[in-house]
């Protein structure tokens, strides 16, 4: 999930290249680096569009390089794009132990079942080194 509040300043994604999208800014208004800027419309073949990018370089004549979290499949140049004024945000604490997240925070997917993860007796420390031992060759006793 995204920043809760936007700031507002809107900007024209201006270059797509696969994941790699260049947008421009008014003079003065260039989000932060790290910023979230998010996407949603109407390409012209009526697809919804809607994806979160994050900032990750300040070009020069009011543009930023952004990188986004989902497919780009239906992003046009001249679409809009609104600095969300933070950097994309996760949750975190107990709460989130033994659940899955994709990259900008959202819950995967609900009703699954819920199982304990098998692990020898001794914990996962045991377990990792003894695999490595036993395939690598490497390890206590080898």
């Amino acid at each position: 999930m995204a920043a809760a509040t936007a700031t507002g300043t809107k900007g024209i994604v201006r270059q797509v290249i696969g994941p790699v999208l260049d947008v421009e800014f008014p003079a003065g208004k260039l989000p932060k680096i790290y910023n979230a800027l998010r996407i949603e419309a109407k390409n012209p073949a009526g697809q919804d569009v809607a994806l979160t990018a994050e900032v990750q370089q300040l070009l020069g004549d009011h543009r930023v390089r952004a990188v986004a979290m989902s497919s780009t499949d239906g992003l046009v140049r001249g679409m809009e794009a609104l600095d969300t004024g933070a950097p994309i945000s996760v949750p975190v604490g107990e709460a989130t132990l033994g659940r899955i997240f994709n990259v900008l925070g959202e819950p995967g997917p609900l009703g699954a079942d819920r199982r304990r993860c098998r692990l020898p007796p001794g914990g996962a420390g045991r377990a990792v080194h003894g695999a490595y031992r036993g395939r690598a060759g490497v390890g206590p006793g080898r």
